[in-house]
Order: structure tokens, then C-alpha cells, then sequence
């Protein structure tokens, strides 16, 4: 294979981002964003052993950090027995310590019987078994140069400065050259999502998608994740990075997936958790407290976010080692594999079958004899992992380079029989064929994409259907305050209908006489092939306009694609939703949901990346205002304001420091962090023959709290 050659004296792009240098001390790098290292491991000198950290090190929009150093320093350390030299300013050096020192050594302290039934007394030593792994010391691994106050490092013959516009410029000595470099870099999303379905994806009632199978030093291959479907619904575990991109890609509605498993918190395992967290609605995150406190203080330092803002973007619901727990409908039971950090592996049972995943972990029968006799496990837990869960229906085991992981010749011993259940995952296509081509396997690679996805038969319920309807229904803002007694009524009168794609769904002009909720597919509204086209996917509804107003259709929609719909009746609607709460919402939906609101919603800075779902959800919260000819003072500078406003249109002014500002279609206006913490205004605020669009505070502070993306900017917007 050719190695690729970089000439002397220029920089290059790396193919994910940031930017790489071939100099006399060996290549140099500006910025590592997840998985730049499968770029540098086909150039001539391989993966750099000295990176400079960029200026913005977080990219809080993706959700990733650009300076991901956790892999450039395993692969320099543990393969080319190499120290990784770090370049930074004074200010960040200690930021990254402690994030590399987190995921070298996992958490400093701890107390593992928060992760345990309390009844539980004989507690296995999980920081010994992690320390028996974690031979090595810091500054074996990793040293950082600090760039001192004239912004300048010397390695070797090259000289590292960081000038006045904040780039670097790299001279060498040898080769009597300089290079500037810019310190600012975007992250570059390369992944291969296999086979795209041509329909948008209809999760099995049970069943497993392979995001990617190999590990983070190969770089032919997406680095490891999977997700299980269960009930139709997924559970995301170790989401790699470009998850969210992969499935939109895939043509999978990212709402199918709410929740995620973290199993342990090493980049390859945990990068894709944040991104995921701000996609859209807010997740549900499964683990122990000890791998999520070691999760929030590795991201929050990276992030520069508060730990307790952190803790807000999302729901955690801690797992108990040992302890069922109900997920989706099927029973996990979590336990602490061998690992060098605090790892959890799981195994769930639905219906008539089970389920395991081994997670990172060395199976080996042969060390765990090594360890009981040196003490470093207890006879209780060398009896837990000599007798792993062979016996289950499907079982995904990890294999890799010991100790850290198991050989995949460990797996190819086993009986027949058992490994025609086994996966294997996070290996190389390249490492599992050479492991197991001398005496042939039965083991099944597994295979990522959702073409590949795995459906597992199981012992169906008669009642089946009507779960998977109040599985729906409970995901819907609008019935969540349905009685039991309602959601019956609605499971009386509901029906399931399919549409294929293209089909006129309704026509303008038409009378309403039909609610739409949809189970899977898209709906497109007002043409085709219109770019502002407003898009409805699964667990959103539409036709309650004219259902209430009794008015005529407003607009045409489209089948996008193939789509499953639940519908119900204009009559047996009505009558469902008469005096609850849903009425109301929906009347004010019907006043709201209007192109003007739509309109601005995509001209607003903070909201215009908003998925089409979350517009529809900000649009009921909007009350549309009319302003004659008077003028009126919506802000007035020292007094305290309830309200927010977004422009459309008309004469309105902002008078801030003297000078004043004429609004602009989808400015925002008002002060958030004053609106939010009640301080006095800073502006004035006037408005004639004018039409805004008001959010007021609790619904609007509801709405970012179940919309992490969104608070995030928000949170940016004051910092």
C-alpha cells in the first residue's frame, strides 16, 4: 500500500479536519476532531506525535471537540511506543489533563456502592481490577508545551509560535522554512452509511442495527455502535460520532430513537452521547451514577459548560448493577465488565428472548485465574466472568487486541453451537477474517447499516397493535394528559391506514374531515418539490385546523414517501377531545399555524436550524400581535418584561447606548438572560403598524428545556 507523501513547507487539510505540517521533528498537527487519526495512519509518517490544540477546541453546534486526543495518544503510546507532545496555551493545559487523565484512568474517586442494591455487601473492587490495567504513568503517555508569553515553543529544530490573528506559524531550522497555519478549523463529517433505503426505515418490534463494527484505529471502518429496537422504538448504544448524520442518511427519522446506553467513557464509546443529546427532543440516558459523573466532568470541561447545566440537557435514569429494569418493554440487568475505566455490560429479555452485549471487555478464562490468585478479583467475581451468558438467543461480543480486550481466537474456541448466536464487534474486517481463517468459524461478523439491520422473531401478544398505538400516543405532547379512560376511547375509534408515495393525502379547498398522526413516512405540505415546504415525519399530527374551525383545507400534502398513518374521524375527534385540554391547544394551534409564523421562524438566527417538528412544536407557543398606527413601547429600558418577541414585519426600533437599530424579519427581541432571570431591561423597544409574534416565559422556558439544541444556543447567545 503507498503511503501518501506531504511536501516540506506547506500545510495540508485533513480530509475530517484540522490541518497537518511535514517538518524536520516529524509531521505536526493543528486540531484533531474525532477520528482525524484514520487520516494520518496512510501518510508516510503515520499518526503525528505533536498536535497543536486549535482556538476553538468545542464545537458546541456538532456537539464535538476538535481536540480529540484520547486516540492519537493510545495508538502513539500503546503502538508506536511514542510520547504525544501537546501544544496549547498556559489557560488549556489544564483542561485537557484532566480530560486525558479521565479517560486514561477513569475517575479518581468514587464510590461504587452508589451503583449497587443497597442490601449488596460483597462489592467487587472495580478501582483495583482498572488500576491492574493502568501500569502506566501520565507523563509516559502525554507532555504539554505551553506556549509561553511570547507565544512561542521550541521542539527540536522547529519553532512554534501562535502570532497576533492567532495562527501558527511553523518554522524549521533544518529546512529553513515557515508555514502559517490557521488555528480555527470545522469538523468534517466522512462516515459510509452501506445501502440507503430508498422508504424511510420502519424499526422491527425487536431487532439490532449495527452503526459501525470496527474500532478506532481502523481506518477502513465506521468505529463501533448499535442500536436495539425494541417495540419500535431505539435504544442507542455508545452512539459513535455522526451518529445523527448517519441516520438521516439512512433515511431513519432520528425521533425513533430516544434513549441511550452508555457503557463506559472512552472517545470510541462515548463521542456521539452529547451530539445525540442536542438533535432534538430530549433523551433518555441509561447507565451507572459512577460512568455519568465520569461522563459530565470529561465533556463539561471539555464543553466549558457548568456540570449542572450539563445535567439539564438531558434525563438520567441510573442503573442499578444487578437490578432488572424495565426499558421499552423489555427487562436489562447491567453488571461491570473487565475494563482499564469503569465498563457495563447488559442482558435484557423480551418475550421469549434475550439478549447480551459484552461491551469492552477481556474474556479470558486463563486471566481471570491470573487475577483471583493475585487478588486482584474476588472468588464471586471470577465466578461471574468465567460463567458469561452463553445461553442467550443473540449475543454482540466485543474482540480486539488484549488486554483490554478479548482475542477473537478466545471466541472462535467456543462450541459451535454458541458461536452461530455470536456477533462479533468492534474488530477490523481485516482482523477477523486473518483471526479466524485457519480453522474456519461460525462466528458472524457483524455487519453495519440499516440494510442489515437484524430482525428477531419472538413470541407475539394478541394485544400487540394496541401497544404499539399507546406507545405512539404517550410520545405525543398533545394527549399526554389524556385519562387511561380517554386513551381507551382513542384506541376505539383510531384506524391504520398506508399511503403510498405521491399520493394527494389533502387537497386544498376540501373539506377536513380527518386527523393525522403518523406512524412512519413523511407528509409535504403545499407541493413536492417546494424548498420551504413545511415536513411532517412520525409522532407528528396535522388536519386539526380544519377539524375544529370547520373551514376548508388550507393547503395541499403530499406522500412524501411510503407512509403509515393512524387517522380518526372528524366526528369521533371532536368528541375525544371536548373538554380537555387538547381542545385548547389545538384552537390555538389553528390560530397560530399560519406561513407568517413559519416565515419568521426560519429567519431567526437561534431557531433557524430547528428540525420542521420543533417549528411545529414553537409555533403553537407563538400569540401573533398586531400594532396599529400608535406607536407602542414593547421593552422600556429599567423595567422588568414578561414577553419576548420575534419581528415580521412593520416599524419597529431598538434604542440601546444612544443609538438606535431598526428590526429586521426574525430578529429576536428582548434580552434572555433578563427575561429569563427577571432583570430589568437594558433596551428600549418601540413598534407601529407592525405584526410580531410573542412568546410568553413559562411555556417558552418548557419548550427550550425539552429542546437541549435549542437551550444550548440560547446559553450561548449570553456568553
Amino acid at each position: 500500500m503507498n503511503k501518501k507523501i506531504l511536501e516540506l513547507g506547506k500545510y495540508y487539510d485533513l480530509p475530517r479536519g484540522g490541518y497537518i505540517v511535514n517538518t524536520s521533528e516529524g509531521y505536526i498537527q493543528v486540531g484533531s476532531p474525532p477520528e482525524t487519526i484514520k487520516d494520518t495512519m496512510g501518510m508516510e509518517k503515520g499518526v503525528p506525535n505533536i498536535i497543536c490544540l486549535p482556538k476553538i477546541f468545542f464545537d458546541r453546534k456538532k456537539a464535538i471537540s476538535l481536540a480529540e486526543l484520547e486516540f492519537p495518544i493510545y495508538f502513539n503510546y500503546f503502538i508506536q511506543r511514542k510520547k504525544t507532545t501537546i501544544i496549547c496555551l498556559h489557560k488549556h493545559e489544564k483542561i485537557f489533563k484532566k480530560v486525558i487523565t479521565e479517560a486514561l484512568y477513569g475517575p479518581g474517586n468514587y464510590d461504587i456502592s452508589n451503583d449497587y442494591p443497597s442490601e449488596e455487601t460483597d462489592l467487587p473492587n472495580i478501582k483495583k481490577e482498572t488500576l491492574h490495567f493502568a501500569t502506566f504513568k501520565f507523563n509516559d503517555l502525554v507532555e504539554f508545551k505551553s506556549l509561553n508569553e511570547e507565544k512561542k515553543v521550541q521542539i527540536g529544530k522547529c519553532s512554534i509560535y501562535l502570532n497576533d490573528e492567532s495562527k501558527y506559524e511553523i518554522e524549521d531550522e533544518t529546512y529553513n522554512f515557515k508555514v502559517i497555519v490557521p488555528s480555527e478549523l470545522k469538523y468534517k463529517v466522512i462516515y459510509d452509511v452501506g445501502s440507503i433505503p430508498s422508504q424511510p426505515f420502519k424499526p422491527p418490534l425487536f431487532g439490532m442495527t449495527c452503526l459501525g463494527s470496527s474500532h478506532g484505529f481502523d481506518p477502513n471502518g465506521n468505529t463501533s455502535g448499535f442500536i436495539v429496537w425494541i417495540n419500535g422504538m431505539g435504544i442507542m448504544v455508545d452512539p459513535p460520532v455522526n451518529s445523527t448524520e448517519w441516520l438521516l442518511r439512512s433515511n431513519v427519522n432520528p425521533k425513533l430513537i430516544d434513549s441511550i446506553i452508555l457503557t463506559h467513557t472512552h472517545a470510541d464509546h462515548d463521542t456521539g452521547t452529547f451530539q445525540k443529546i442536542l438533535e432534538e427532543n430530549r433523551i433518555t440516558i441509561y447507565t451507572t451514577k459512577t460512568i455519568m459523573d465520569s461522563w459530565l466532568r470529561k465533556y463539561s470541561t471539555l464543553a466549558e459548560i457548568d456540570i449542572k447545566q450539563m445535567s439539564q440537557l438531558f434525563d438520567f435514569i441510573p442503573v442499578i448493577i444487578g437490578r432488572n429494569i424495565n426499558i421499552k418493554g423489555a427487562w436489562f440487568k447491567f453488571k461491570y465488565m473487565l475494563h482499564s475505566i469503569p465498563t457495563m455490560g447488559f442482558r435484557f429479555y423480551y418475550r421469549d428472548r434475550s439478549f447480551v452485549y459484552s461491551s469492552d471487555h477481556l474474556n479470558d478464562k486463563a486471566k481471570f485465574k491470573e487475577l483471583l490468585d493475585k487478588k486482584v478479583i474476588s472468588r464471586k467475581r471470577y465466578e461471574e466472568f468465567v460463567n458469561f451468558p452463553w445461553d442467550a438467543d443473540v449475543i454482540y461480543h466485543e474482540s480486539g487486541v488484549p488486554p483490554l480486550h478479548t482475542p477473537i481466537g478466545n471466541l472462535n474456541a467456543l462450541d459451535e453451537e454458541i458461536q452461530k448466536k455470536i456477533f462479533v464487534y468492534h474488530i477490523s474486517d481485516a482482523d477477523f477474517y486473518k483471526g479466524t481463517k485457519e480453522k474456519g468459524t461460525s462466528l458472524t461478523l457483524s455487519s453495519f447499516g440499516i440494510a442489515n439491520t437484524k430482525v428477531i422473531d419472538f413470541e407475539r401478544s394478541s394485544f400487540q397493535e394496541a401497544y404499539a398505538v399507546m406507545d405512539i400516543i404517550t410520545k405525543i405532547d398533545l394527549f399526554k394528559d389524556f385519562t387511561p379512560d380517554r386513551v381507551r376511547d382513542l384506541l376505539a375509534v383510531i384506524r391504520k391506514e398506508n399511503y403510498p408515495k405521491g399520493t394527494h393525502v389533502i387537497k386544498k379547498g376540501e373539506r377536513g374531515d380527518t386527523f393525522f398522526i403518523i406512524l412512519s413516512g413523511c407528509l409535504v405540505v403545499r407541493g413536492k418539490d417546494s424548498e420551504n415546504s413545511k415536513r411532517f415525519s412520525a409522532f407528528q399530527y396535522l388536519g386539526e385546523v380544519s377539524l375544529l374551525t370547520k373551514t376548508t383545507r388550507s393547503a395541499d400534502v403530499y406522500a412524501e414517501n411510503d407512509v403509515e398513518l393512524l387517522t380518526i374521524s372528524r366526528t369521533a375527534f371532536v368528541n375525544l377531545i371536548s373538554g380537555t385540554k387538547v381542545e385548547e391547544k389545538l384552537l390555538k394551534i389553528a390560530n397560530n399555524r399560519d406561513e407568517l409564523s413559519w416565515d419568521v421562524l426560519s429567519k431567526t438566527s437561534l431557531f433557524e436550524n430547528l428540525t420542521s417538528s420543533q417549528k411545529v412544536e414553537l409555533e403553537i407557543l407563538l400569540d401573533k400581535v398586531t400594532i396599529g398606527s400608535e406607536e407602542v413601547e414593547l421593552l422600556t429600558k429599567g423595567k422588568h418584561f414578561e414577553d419576548l418577541y420575534i419581528y415580521h414585519s412593520g416599524e419597529v426600533k431598538i434604542m440601546e447606548d444612544g443609538g438606535v437599530t431598526l428590526c429586521q424579519k426574525g430578529d429576536f427581541i428582548g434580552n434572555y438572560n433578563e427575561f429569563n432571570n427577571y432583570l430589568p431591561s437594558s433596551i428600549t423597544c418601540t413598534a407601529k403598524d407592525a405584526i410580531l409574534f410573542k412568546l410568553e416565559k413559562n411555556t417558552f422556558k418548557k419548550y427550550i428545556n425539552d429542546n437541549p439544541g435549542v437551550y444550548l444556543r440560547f446559553f450561548e447567545s449570553l456568553a
